[in-house]
């Protein structure tokens, strides 16, 4: 089927928008979309059980690209660090990423992120939600997040000193990052207390399932009261409490988490 539909693609050198072959199994057959790979703006290939060459032969050509492609989303498949590694040297080709629930381990993010941070214009979008890349993965994306326009670690099992680094990383940058998705990680009120510093670095967190109590969001909309920035995720407090903290009642409604990866 992939290889008929390539080609289709390439025969009559067609340019497409989209291309979202999700759920389908093209064990060792995804490699043929590298053939054609220059002519897509978006391709989603999230649950697709792509193997080790499909990743490098996608790689490859991807790099080889004239012009920058808008996403390419490897959601759901399980990558090697070889297979990671390979896609370093092409990631200024590429504006959008999504490697979510990939088996990203921290030591495989090294190369991809001093390629990014090496990029003349930043990424859109970084998609690592739900990769277990603890300490070492948090320092190599906080030496790139400068580079970064929406980053998403949503459950990444972020603990408090991982949250600091990156703090301190986004404290660093002299413009904001438009999204920060850091919901269900388990960093609780000394996390929210913290992401208040930096508030005015990120327009829109989400913080939601992150086990922050009232005292935490209180913290957070305390140091929002003149930024009017979007915190998604947060427990109500309780009226009074939230009128002394910003100086007028207000509410804080909780909103239902919105996943960045395409499907």
């Amino acid at each position: 089927m992939v290889e008929n539909l390539v080609g289709v693609i390439t025969q009559h050198n067609i340019h497409l928008s989209y291309l979202d072959l999700s759920f389908n199994n093209l064990n060792g057959v995804g490699k043929y979309l590298a053939k054609s790979i220059h002519l897509m703006q978006v391709l989603v290939l999230v649950q697709c059980n792509l193997q080790e060459g499909d990743f490098i032969a996608i790689a490859e050509a991807t790099a080889r690209r004239d012009t920058n492609m808008s996403l390419l989303n490897l959601g759901d498949n399980v990558m090697s660090k070889k297979a990671l590694d390979s896609f370093a040297p092409g990631v200024h080709k590429l504006d959008g990423m999504g490697l979510n629930e990939c088996s990203v381990t921290g030591d495989g993010l090294e190369q991809l992120c001093l390629e990014i941070s090496k990029r003349q214009k930043p990424m859109n979008v970084l998609y690592l939600g739900e990769n277990n890349i603890g300490l070492i993965g948090v320092n190599h994306v906080s030496s790139c997040v400068y580079n970064i326009r929406v980053l998403s670690l949503d459950d990444c099992n972020l603990t408090i000193t991982c949250l600091r680094v990156l703090i301190a990383a986004i404290l660093n940058m002299d413009h904001s990052m438009v999204y920060l998705d850091l919901s269900d990680n388990k960093f609780g009120d000394e996390g929210a207390i913290a992401l208040a510093t930096c508030l005015e670095k990120v327009e829109n967190l989400d913080v939601l399932d992150c086990d922050i109590t009232p005292v935490g969001a209180k913290a957070l909309h305390k140091a929002n009261r003149k930024l009017n920035r979007e915190i998604d995720g947060l427990p109500d407090i309780p009226q009074a409490t939230a009128a002394s903290s910003v100086g007028r009642p207000h509410e804080v409604a909780q909103k239902s988490k919105k996943r960045c990866a395409i499907s």
